[in-house]
């Protein structure tokens, strides 16, 4: 893994766009072929799913974003989340969930820029 500046990593950088949470279940289901559905929780606590956005990073921090993504297999290993990035108490046990949504721009002064989206899962 590189080893970047102190500057790179997003302990300072909070999403600037907010943050959505949102709950599900933990349950399994079965259909059969007369259409009856049985539903069987996994377990009571509900899993809640994080999505963020961070614009304007430069690219120190991006290929950091990456790394960690890449690093983690994709949605494959899961890691603790501290929640006090996002203003909230405690941590969670999370993966990611999907691709890493990543944006490059320009601006008219041939600045780079990029913006990025992340959605991580309770497991």
């Amino acid at each position: 893994m590189a080893i970047y500046p102190d500057n790179a990593n997003m302990i300072d950088r909070r999403p600037d766009r907010g943050f959505q949470i949102s709950t599900r279940t933990n349950m399994s289901m079965f259909s059969s072929i007369n259409g009856y559905e049985r539903r069987k929780l996994r377990s009571r606590r509900l899993l809640r799913t994080y999505t963020f956005s961070y614009t304007s990073i430069d690219e120190t921090r991006m290929n950091n974003i990456e790394d960690f993504f890449n690093a983690r297999g994709g949605n494959f290993e899961a890691f603790s989340l501290d929640l006090s990035h996002f203003g909230l108490t405690g941590t969670s046990t999370v993966k990611f969930e999907g691709d890493l949504v990543r944006e490059h721009v320009v601006d008219g002064n041939n600045n780079s820029w990029y913006n990025v989206s992340l959605v991580m899962v309770e497991v």
